[in-house]
């Protein structure tokens, strides 16, 4: 029995692709997966070039936010 690691959705009837991701699933994911992608990256990215301390957890605390929504 397959379930989809994104929705959760199981059964026999239930089919996944090499990802873990029901058919809705697979035609979806990408829009949320991809501009969360670039937020973690614009997120670092700030890390390493601020100075200050405070700063840099800010946007590392971004960071996190942003992949645990995925």
């Amino acid at each position: 029995m397959a379930v989809c690691k994104w929705c959760g959705t199981q059964g026999i009837f239930v089919r996944t692709d090499e990802n873990g991701l029901c058919k809705k699933c697979e035609q979806h994911a990408p829009l949320r997966i991809i501009p969360a992608a670039q937020y973690i990256k614009h997120f670092y990215d700030n890390a390493h070039e601020v100075k200050t301390v405070s700063s840099k957890v800010s946007n590392f605390n971004g960071a996190i936010a942003q992949a645990e929504l995925l």
